[in-house]
Formats: C-alpha cells, sequence, structure tokens
C-alpha cells in the first residue's frame, strides 16, 4: 500500500489522499481523474509506467471537459494542426510541456496499446514534443488530444499563435524574472545601507528598522514570483524521490530567506535578503544566457544553415534558385524530378507522382491531381511539377522528419543528464550538510549559515552540462564555414568513430565543369533534340545534368512528363513516340567499356540513336585527398559506371578498393557487408544513385553542387567543392572532443576551488552565484575562442 507514515499518498502522482474515496485494489488516489488514468494503463498491460518512477502522474484533479475541444472538428482547425494527411492517417506533433522523466517517454512512445488506432508515436524529449501517426477513420483529432489529457499529458493548442510564439512567450517570462529580481536586488541593497553605518541612534534604528521592513516586502515577489521555478523544480523532483539539480539552490535560498527572518525578529540586522536577492539574479541570468544559447544554436540548425535547401522560385522572367527559408505563401516553385518537396503547397501544374517514404517510412508512389495538397517532404518521381506554396519555411515539417530518427539518441542523452544532476546533487546537499553540521559542533553558528547555502548555490552541475552542448552547438555552426551542415550533434561523435571511408565517384569526385561530351550516331533532327534536352533539364543526375549543358538549348517550359529509373536512365512518351536515355542495359544493350568516357545512349521509338560520350574531370586535389585517407582509413570508391577509368584510378592511387557497375542495390549490400565486420561507415555520395548506402552507413555525407538536390537519406549535407576539405572537417571535429573535455576540467576546477572557500564558510552567497555565473561564461569563451582559433589554423 502506498502508505508513508500515516498519510496515504496517490498511488499515481504522489499528492496527499484526504480520503479513501478512490481506491483500486491496495492503491489509493487523490481524485477519481488519477483513478482513472491509472485504470487506462492497467487495463492496456501498461502499469510498468510506474516501475521507472515514483508516483510519475500529474494530478487530474479538475477532470477534462470535452466539449472544450469541439473546434477540432472543424475543417480549418484541422488543416492547421495536421502536418500530413492521406486516405488512411494523418501526421500531427504537440507541444506537451509536462513530460519531464522517463516514464512520460516510456507511457507516450505506446499510446498504440491504449487505442489501436494511434499507429506510431514518438518523443523528442529535448524539446517536449510528441509525434503522432494515427487513422483518422478510426480515431478524430479531438478524441486523439481528449485520450493525452486523459491521461495526464494535455497538450498546448493555441488558436492564434504559433508553437514558437508559445515558446518565445515562455523565453519572455524568464526576462520578466529577471527584471523583479534586479529590481528588487538593487533597492534591497540600498536599504540594507544603514546596517553597514556606525552610528547609532534612535533615529537610525527607527530608519534602519522600516529599511528592514521594506526590503522584506521586497524579497518577497523575489522568492514568490523570479525564483519560484527553482522550488517548483525541487518539489516535483522530490516527488518522484529523486534531488534535481534545483533542490540544493532551493534549500539554500530557504535557509537564507528563513534565517534573515530570524535575525530581523531579534533585531539582529536585516540579514541575508540581499545575498538572497543577488542569488536569484545571477543565477537566473546563468540560465538565460544559457538557454539564448542553445535557442541561437537549435534555431540556426533547424531554419537557416543546417538545411540549406535551395528551390526554383517563378519571378518575372522565369524561374530562378531562390534559398528556401525566403519562401513565403502563395510563392510559385517549380520542383524537379527527384527532387524533395521541401514546403506544404497546392499542385497547379504538372503530374505529380510522389514517394512519401520520407514522410511515412512506405515506399509507395502516389498521383495527385491539380489543385490537390501536397506535403513537405514528398519526392517528386517523373518530371517537374509546379506548386504554390501555402505556408512560409517556418511553418513546415521537413526538418522535423529530418531529425525524426534521433529522438531514442535524445531521450538516451536525457537520462544521462537527469542521472548526473541527480547523483551531482545528492553529493552536493551531502556535503552542504556535513559542513554545516561541522561548524555547528565547532559554536561556528555564522559558519554554519554560510557554508551550506553557499556549498548549495555554487555546486551545480549546469556549467558541466553546458560544456557539450555548447561546444558541439559551436563545432556545428563553425562547420558552415565549409559548407558542412550536419542533421544534429550526434554526427560528431559518430563521425569520430568511423574506420572505413566509402566514397561514389561520378558526381561525389567529378565534377562537369571540365567535362568534354561528344555524340556518336545517327543525326537527330531537331525536334527530337529539343525533346531531349527537355527531358535531360528535368533530372538532376550529373551525366544528365553534363549533357544538358553541352547541348546548350534553352528550356522556359515543359510539356513531357519522365519517368526516371534509379541508376539506369529516364524515359518519356512524346507524341506516341517512347524516348529512352540512360544505360546500354536500360536500352537493351550489352555493357560495353569505353576508353575514359562515360555513356548516355539514346534510344527514339525502339531504335538506337546513337550515344554521348562524356569524358569526366575528377575534382582538383580529390584523388590525393582519398590517397590521405588510406593510411589511417579503410578507404573503397564504389561506381555505377563502367570500368574505363579503373587503370587511371590504379595509377593515381594506393590501398583503395574500387568497384565498378554498382547498382544501388549493390552498394547497399557492400556497406552492410562491411558493417557486418564492425567497421564503422562514412558514405560520401551524391544521394541520387546511392540513397540507400547515405542511408545504411553510420555517417552518410550527401555531396551537392546545389541544394535543390537535398537528400534526407543523409545525416550531413557537404558542398561539392569544398569536398576536398574533409580531411581538415574530420580533424576539427576530432579537436572539438579535446574542447568539451578542457570545458570540462575547467569547470570542475572552479567548482572545486568554490567548494574549498565555501566549506570554511568564508564565501558569501552573492559572490557564490557570481562565481556559478563566471564559470558558465568561461566555459561559453573557452569553447568559442578555442574552436575559432583551430578553424583559423586549418584555413590558412
Amino acid at each position: 500500500m502506498n502508505v508513508s507514515q500515516n498519510t496515504l499518498h496517490c498511488y499515481h502522482c504522489g499528492d496527499i489522499c484526504l480520503s479513501k474515496k478512490w481506491q483500486f485494489e491496495d492503491k489509493y488516489f487523490c481524485c477519481n481523474g488519477c483513478q482513472t488514468v491509472f485504470q487506462i494503463l492497467n487495463q492496456n498491460d501498461m502499469c510498468a509506467y510506474y516501475d521507472l518512477n515514483h508516483n510519475p502522474g500529474f494530478s487530474n484533479k479538475d477532470g477534462i471537459r470535452t466539449n472544450k475541444y469541439d473546434f477540432l472538428e472543424l475543417p480549418e482547425f484541422k488543416t492547421k494542426w495536421i502536418q500530413f494527411s492521406d486516405v488512411h492517417k494523418s501526421h500531427i506533433t504537440f507541444y506537451i510541456p509536462q513530460m519531464h522523466c522517463s516514464s512520460c517517454l516510456w507511457v507516450l512512445e505506446r499510446l498504440y496499446k491504449i487505442n489501436p488506432a494511434v499507429i506510431e508515436s514518438s518523443v523528442n524529449f529535448k524539446s517536449k514534443e510528441l509525434f503522432v501517426v494515427f487513422d483518422h477513420n478510426k480515431l478524430s483529432l479531438k478524441d486523439l488530444v481528449i485520450l493525452l489529457s486523459n491521461i495526464g499529458y494535455e497538450p498546448i493548442l493555441e488558436i492564434d499563435k504559433e508553437e514558437s510564439e508559445i515558446k518565445k512567450n515562455v523565453a519572455r517570462k524568464r526576462l520578466y524574472k529577471i527584471g523583479v529580481a534586479g529590481f528588487c536586488f538593487s533597492n534591497i541593497m540600498m536599504l540594507s545601507f544603514p546596517e553597514y553605518l556606525t552610528v547609532s541612534n534612535e533615529v537610525t534604528i527607527q530608519l534602519s528598522r522600516g529599511f528592514q521592513i521594506l526590503a522584506l516586502l521586497l524579497s518577497i515577489p523575489v522568492l514568490g514570483y523570479a525564483g519560484n521555478e527553482f522550488f517548483i523544480s525541487a518539489y516535483k523532483g522530490m516527488k518522484h524521490q529523486i534531488i534535481n539539480i534545483d533542490f540544493p539552490v532551493a534549500a539554500a535560498l530557504a535557509i537564507t530567506f528563513f534565517r534573515s527572518l530570524y535575525e530581523m525578529q531579534h533585531t539582529l540586522g536585516i540579514g541575508y535578503l540581499d545575498s538572497m536577492s543577488g542569488v536569484v539574479f545571477f543565477l537566473l541570468i546563468g540560465r538565460w544566457l544559457q538557454e539564448k544559447t542553445e535557442t541561437h544554436i537549435v534555431f540556426n540548425r533547424e531554419f537557416t544553415s543546417f538545411l540549406p535547401i535551395a528551390v526554383f522560385k517563378k519571378n518575372e522572367n522565369g524561374f530562378a534558385p531562390e534559398n528556401i527559408k525566403n519562401i513565403q505563401k502563395n510563392d510559385i516553385l517549380k520542383i524537379h524530378s527527384q527532387e524533395i518537396i521541401p514546403v506544404d503547397g497546392i499542385l497547379s501544374k504538372g503530374n505529380a507522382m510522389l514517394d512519401y517514404s520520407f514522410v511515412t517510412g512506405e515506399s509507395q508512389i502516389i498521383a495527385s491531381q491539380i489543385s490537390e495538397v501536397i506535403y513537405a517532404g514528398a519526392k517528386q518521381t517523373q518530371g517537374a511539377i509546379e506548386i504554390i506554396a501555402s505556408h512560409s519555411v517556418s511553418q513546415s515539417y521537413l526538418n522535423s522528419l529530418w531529425n525524426k530518427n534521433r529522438n531514442t539518441t535524445e531521450a538516451v542523452k536525457e537520462k544521462f543528464e537527469d542521472v548526473l544532476s541527480q547523483y551531482f546533487s545528492l553529493l552536493v546537499f551531502v556535503l552542504g550538510v556535513s559542513a554545516g553540521i561541522y561548524w555547528y559542533f565547532n559554536n561556528e553558528t555564522q559558519l554554519m549559515w554560510n557554508a551550506m547555502t553557499t556549498v548549495f548555490i555554487i555546486a551545480c552541475p549546469c556549467a558541466l552540462l553546458l560544456a557539450t552542448n555548447f561546444t558541439n552547438g559551436n563545432i556545428m555552426r563553425l562547420l558552415n564555414q565549409w559548407g558542412m551542415y550536419l542533421k544534429n550533434a550526434d554526427v560528431l561523435s559518430q563521425l569520430q568513430e568511423i574506420k572505413h571511408l566509402v566514397f561514389d565517384k561520378t558526381g561525389t569526385i567529378t565534377h562537369h565543369h571540365d567535362d568534354q561530351i561528344s555524340f556518336e550516331g545517327s543525326l537527330l533532327k531537331n525536334e527530337e533534340m529539343n525533346h531531349i534536352a527537355e527531358m535531360l533539364w528535368q533530372s538532376k543526375h550529373p551525366i544528365a545534368q553534363a549533357v544538358f549543358q553541352f547541348l546548350k538549348i534553352p528550356v522556359e517550359k515543359t510539356t513531357i512528363t519522365i519517368q526516371e529509373i534509379e541508376g539506369k536512365g529516364i524515359k518519356a512518351n512524346v507524341n506516341n513516340f517512347e524516348y529512352m536515355l540512360g544505360s546500354a542495359s536500360f536500352v537493351g544493350l550489352e555493357n560495353e567499356v569505353i576508353e575514359n568516357a562515360s555513356v548516355l545512349y539514346v534510344k527514339i521509338n525502339n531504335v538506337i540513336k546513337g550515344k554521348f560520350l562524356i569524358h569526366k574531370a575528377f575534382r582538383d586535389g580529390a584523388l590525393e585527398m582519398i590517397n590521405g585517407f588510406s593510411k589511417h582509413y579503410n578507404t573503397t570508391i564504389l561506381s555505377g559506371d563502367s570500368n574505363y577509368q579503373e587503370a587511371y584510378l590504379k595509377s593515381h592511387l594506393s590501398n583503395t578498393k574500387l568497384l565498378f557497375l554498382q547498382k544501388p542495390e549493390d552498394k547497399l549490400q557492400y556497406i552492410e557487408q562491411m558493417q557486418r565486420q564492425n567497421q564503422q561507415v562514412l558514405m560520401v555520395g551524391d544521394g541520387l544513385n546511392d540513397a540507400l548506402a547515405l542511408s545504411k552507413s553510420h555517417v552518410g555525407i550527401a555531396v551537392a553542387e546545389d541544394f535543390n538536390t537535398f537528400t534526407p537519406a543523409a545525416k550531413a549535407i557537404l558542398k561539392a567543392k569544398n569536398i576536398t576539405q574533409l580531411p581538415k572537417i574530420i580533424e576539427f571535429v576530432h579537436f572539438g572532443k579535446r574542447v568539451i573535455w578542457i570545458c570540462f576540467i575547467f569547470s570542475i576546477i572552479f567548482n572545486v576551488i568554490g567548494l574549498f572557500y565555501a566549506v570554511q564558510g568564508t564565501l558569501k552567497p552573492i559572490i557564490a552565484a557570481i562565481l556559478m555565473t563566471s564559470s558558465s561564461i568561461g566555459i561559453i569563451l573557452i569553447s568559442y575562442g578555442l574552436s575559432s582559433l583551430k578553424m583559423k589554423q586549418l584555413k590558412s
């Protein structure tokens, strides 16, 4: 039975039960709501929720008014919240600030057990977001929200506000608290001035008494409003039998406040209200600084640098490339074959054959008609289409799709932080109490209070956590200067584990700027050349683009719909004539090796018209780069081309394995074979015929000539012109790990020095708060400075 010292505590949320009215078996609950949640979990064999954390739930005394969600049945609101929808299922992301522990994660990722209409649910613990895929034919959006509310995880739904604005309001409240704490702190300091005067008469005594009352009144909003987050967090932790990082701070503030009340009551002085207010003020500044830094890093990763996708936008002169962050509602966009659709929109022109596997995980082509909604994340597979953007990029969830497989890693990281804060804080609490007991038995009451409060304040692990978060974010930001954009910070640690580097050839270590192209075959008619140019223009394959540039035939509009077969070629039906452009096997010929050239065959209406010979040039320094890697790693080149360049490569490379005529599935099998040999593989490709291999590899880097060809299978994007900088990039990533250790050591030294003086009782609480804030600032300066110096050194 959940009984402690004759007091009943709710088995679900831990609150005190005022009666035994709500009971199930040997378990008691504070309200019908908590009992209902338990019964829901119990009926679905989900009581392991209570095994992970003690009393992990939230009180549900007020119940849920189901009619308050009636607006979610209206089509306009469904459209606002639903991110993707087809005949059977819909996608939505909720912001749920209540989630706080592993039990929350456990139950939210098992919603399908409560209602089978929930197909998938995954948590991003750091951002407090829940991604849900549900069958809208069996479960409405309203009922899904009610389901979450019934188990204590009511999502925040504000009709007139974007999620980013909701989060900004939370940040704005922090600034208000800093303002209140700063105002009260400065005035309490002024009011404490008479305490330091040596003159003592009736006037100064009365004045001092009045100032003490004013100081006490000013300290109440500091403790009750500005500093309430420390007490709330500490209470939640204690309710779940966890001493978190806020518990020592809350204890220090409480001790300082009540100690001041004692001294004022016994006319011993104003106490330490100025120190208490200063502690809150400086701690809030430290937290604001940390949050501001992390928010800036996340903003860059999500909406600017880390998804540098471009798209063709219509202007008065036709279509021109435009950075995706500049796309606004009602812009007309052209999407080419094999391109990812970056924003939600309405199909206005063309034949949309969409692959939603990036969104749904299912490889199925879906045809869309003119005026139908097309969702961000779909890949157009056949020909070019035009869409009218229905949102700006900040309203699209393309980045969340790129990162949706990250949730498990985030949860593990958050769990590590919970464990660190729990045991570190417990150690601090024991140390503070021990120091207090020592000075108490030595009859040093003043030193006893000082020792306890300052130890609690200075030994917070916030700076330790900041060392990793800020350094990784700063490394990712600096990698932008090399045109390297990472999916998330986890990729940094994965890059440090690489043992085998695999390179695609065409479009990766070769380019088409200096290609020598010729045509062999029968004379093509102007009409046939125009159709071929229009087909090539719609493909993003490097060979197709190279031949298109060679033909120099302008394409102002497309009337042909192509079908692109990955790794083989493209075809189209033009005026009942079948056009086929691609490899020998694609057009029905035997593979032939032509020295020093790639080949693009032309077949029109079952007649081989000829072939384009493309002599590909290697990027300057690319082969030297691979040679350098081969001294420290296993290296392989996988190519879908014939082996016409094998002799040349063998003469320029040593210790590098060469494989040709590799289809996409062959590349995937090679990656899997290396992984079975316990080799961590870095795959570098253009993402066109090697998306499977990029996705399967430990780290996949998509080399992009332009960012229209964003490859969701990759964990990183690298500008093609910077591929030879890859050795420096990997060296810089390894350096980032050393920077984290340096910051860790700095933080530990700072804490040890502070604790040395704190346990002696010679450190004042306000000085402890300043030291703690200075530690965070020091870590930011060290991380930024060392990383910037290393970047400058590698670039010089």
